[in-house]
């Protein structure tokens, strides 16, 4: 459950990050913005997929941390039903 925890943990301050570069408009080049966008392009794009940006706003990383959120928590669920068991 730990490593869960970790990675979502990881993963939220990843899409955080990506959020405030886009605001204050950095450098695609900046290493930093690379590395965050290399973490969480992936499952924002399969997100965009199905959820249009509206306009100039692009409310993907909204839905991914909500996302996130949901699957932590059916996680954390499915394995504490899963020690109950044994």
């Amino acid at each position: 459950m730990l490593v869960i925890n970790i990675f979502c943990e990881l993963f939220f301050f990843a899409l955080i990050i990506r959020i405030i570069l886009s605001w204050i408009n950095i450098s695609p080049y900046n290493p930093i913005s690379k590395i965050t966008y290399q973490i969480t392009e992936p499952f924002l794009g399969k997100i965009r997929q199905y959820i249009k940006p509206l306009g100039m706003f692009d409310f993907t990383p909204m839905i991914a941390i909500i996302l996130l959120e949901v699957l932590q928590r059916v996680a954390k669920s499915l394995l504490m039903y899963l020690n109950n068991l044994s």
